[in-house]
């Protein structure tokens, strides 16, 4: 069935309902691919849609603000697991606490290697106790059975999981190497507990051993321009609005400047939110979060798992 028609100079692009993708490939075989010399393009189901939109915005700018503890295994709000979701530990009394005073993170994305499917989460959440269940909304979803790398916990579900993030039009497939990162790119994360934010790569941690409480050497800086209190601020006015509770979000490549949304396409996630520090500010007030690089993963055969 027709839903839309939308015109262009030398192309007509009809909507179809959405149906199979193998029925679609079939119907493709049948419909005109063009009349004279005006191309026909065909979408399997509507363009403009809201379904990658969070039930729930959070208020960053606030430090006791709402976040989005949707349950979002409910038919009514998708029926899955997605990037940038509530994660729960019980047991883990911490800083970020949320649901009866247990420790909140947010979920990754979802890898395979081979038949194992898992999505990744922050390690760090679960450090403080030898309970490595994992919580949504209250409910158990799966447990800890693998870490790589400072911070990356696999999580083993039976719960669907869609690598579709909410308030970012793109979909996670491939995890970017560290290697491939060029200083002064942009990339965005959207969590529970800021929605969709921009940072900036401004560097590389290196050393020889890791130094307990920060980041490893493998951690990556991104630039806040925000002030030095950011994460504890009771109000946060300029933008990027960072906040705890982030630890685990992914950070998919945007582009070469600020406004610059071109790679997002490709859904390359470059790592995960890990550590806000500080105290460890420039003389210019600007605020620097570490983030736990892909490489691990990549090294260990792991990739973005599409199904």
């Amino acid at each position: 069935m027709l839903l839309f028609i939308s015109s262009y100079p030398r192309q007509i692009l009809l909507e179809l309902e959405k149906t199979d993708s193998s029925e679609f490939q079939t119907l493709l075989q049948v419909l005109p691919p063009r009349i004279g010399s005006l191309n026909f393009g065909y979408a399997n189901g509507p363009l403009l849609t809201h379904k990658n939109a969070r039930a729930k915005h959070p208020e960053p700018t606030i430090l006791e603000g709402s976040f989005d503890d949707t349950n979002y295994l409910q038919p009514e709000n998708g029926g899955a697991l997605r990037p940038g979701v509530v994660l729960e530990c019980i047991g883990n009394v911490g800083v970020n606490a949320g649901f009866d005073g247990n420790m909140l993170t947010n979920s990754g994305v979802k890898v395979c290697k081979g038949e194992s499917r898992r999505f990744t989460c922050a390690l760090h959440g679960w450090d403080q106790t030898p309970n490595k269940d994992v919580y949504h909304a209250g409910n158990k979803v799966g447990v800890i059975s693998e870490a790589f790398g400072e911070d990356i916990g696999l999580v083993e579900t039976s719960f669907p999981f869609k690598n579709t993030l909410f308030d970012v039009n793109t979909t996670a497939q491939r995890l970017f190497h560290s290697s491939l990162l060029k200083f002064g790119q942009y990339f965005v994360i959207d969590s529970a507990f800021t929605s969709r934010q921009c940072v900036r790569c401004f560097g590389v941690r290196t050393g020889l051993r890791h130094q307990p409480p920060g980041p490893s050497s493998t951690a990556r800086y991104a630039v806040v321009n925000q002030g030095i209190f950011a994460a504890r601020s009771p109000v946060i006015n300029s933008e990027p609005r960072l906040r705890l509770g982030m630890c685990g979000t992914p950070l998919l490549l945007s582009g070469e400047y600020l406004e610059d949304e071109s790679y997002l396409r490709h859904g390359h996630v470059a790592g995960f939110m890990l550590w806000t520090d500080i105290e460890g500010y420039d003389v210019t007030g600007k605020l620097y979060a570490n983030c736990q690089v892909c490489d691990p993963l990549i090294d260990e055969g792991w990739e973005i798992c599409d199904d």
